[in-house]
């Protein structure tokens, strides 16, 4: 009588620990990979990616050729406006909600000299840390 009810109380622990096993296992599955660290999300770029120091060497009288030769292609090429040139950047910093901060570059020509330029692509910060890494 003893030994039955020994291993009838077995058998009830195992059963206890098996449920328990199964709860934590559905809970993990839960929650995902939410308890991993965020280290597999990066920055998501779009654009044209200007390099700041390449922006500090941009300068008003420059031909058209050397500034597509500095900066790259722009990604709007208006023919209605063949005259301006507009670098469009978005990113969407890790972690962040999906709403991408714009940053945009426009440059103005005339007669194929670069005569204006419209900065909304670098804040101060950037341009000042550019000149600090050539340094």
């Amino acid at each position: 009588m003893r030994n039955a009810t020994i291993s009838r109380y077995r058998r009830y622990t195992a059963g206890l620990l098996h449920l328990a096993a199964a709860a934590v296992v559905l809970s993990l599955t839960a929650a995902g990979c939410s308890l991993l660290p965020e280290a597999h999300r990066i920055d998501v770029q779009q654009g044209n990616i200007v390099d700041p120091s390449a922006f500090t060497e941009l300068r008003t009288g420059m031909t058209s050729e050397q500034v597509r030769f500095l900066l790259g292609n722009p990604i709007i090429s208006d023919p209605f406006h063949p005259q301006r040139w507009d670098y469009i950047y978005y990113v969407t910093p890790a972690g962040q909600p999906p709403h991408p901060i714009p940053k945009r570059l426009t440059l103005y020509f005339e007669d194929d000299v670069l005569t204006r330029v419209l900065d909304q692509f670098f804040d101060q910060s950037d341009a000042a840390q550019a000149t600090d890494e050539d340094s």
